[in-house]
């Protein structure tokens, strides 16, 4: 039988880290970011309606994060990428007043080769600055994506804007870069500690009768 147990933040063994310091490469993927806070977004809105799930992040696949509510493992659905041509707040506010969808994963063998960290809900804030940033890039991005297009240049003008042309979309509009930055500070505040259980066998549960 497994019992899952909370990390303890004080212990050597689990001691409390950034999310920057156990997943840098992370910070550096603006695609990943955006991914990782809409999930985290959709969590901490789950945490709103008093559902109480923990929220656990796999070291190989940490902008994809599950939850743990009781022993059953969640995840929320599908996120967008950045240059996704659909509405970015309505799809995000949708799928925070959804039902996480149920991940077939056993939990023991998620966690056998103890590649997985629980996210400490107090650092998300309250209200949740990842959710904050997160939801002013979605707006950052409708907006961008609303703005006229720049009229087609010819000859010179043309050869001149090519490297703008296919410039990334945060360089090219303003409030995207923005935004991206904030949410990339809010997720660099992120703790985390690496995620306990406890394996108990039958012998081990004392007798109450």
């Amino acid at each position: 039988m497994t019992q899952v147990v909370p990390a303890s933040s004080s212990s050597a063994h689990y001691r409390t880290s950034s999310l920057s310091d156990a997943c840098p490469a992370l910070l550096h993927n603006d695609e990943h970011l955006y991914r990782l806070g809409q999930s985290l977004t959709v969590l901490h809105a789950q945490q709103g309606t008093g559902a109480r799930v923990r929220i656990l992040l796999l070291k190989d696949d940490p902008f994809n994060p599950l939850a743990l509510h009781g022993d059953r493992l969640m995840r929320p659905s599908a996120t967008l990428g950045l240059k996704a041509e659909l509405r970015h707040q309505q799809h995000l506010q949708a799928r925070c007043a959804a039902p996480l969808g149920a991940d077939p994963t056993p939990l023991e063998l998620l966690v056998r080769d103890n590649q997985v960290l629980e996210v400490q809900l107090e650092s998300l804030g309250d209200p949740g600055r990842i959710s904050s940033a997160t939801m002013a890039l979605a707006a950052a991005i409708d907006s961008a994506a609303r703005a006229p297009a720049p009229k087609a240049a010819s000859g010179l003008g043309r050869l001149f804007r090519r490297g703008q042309d296919d410039a990334p979309l945060h360089t090219d509009k303003g409030a995207v870069g923005r935004t991206l930055q904030e949410l990339r500070a809010a997720v660099q505040e992120l703790r985390v500690t690496p995620f306990a259980t406890l394996t108990l066998d039958w012998d081990d549960v004392p007798d109450v009768g």
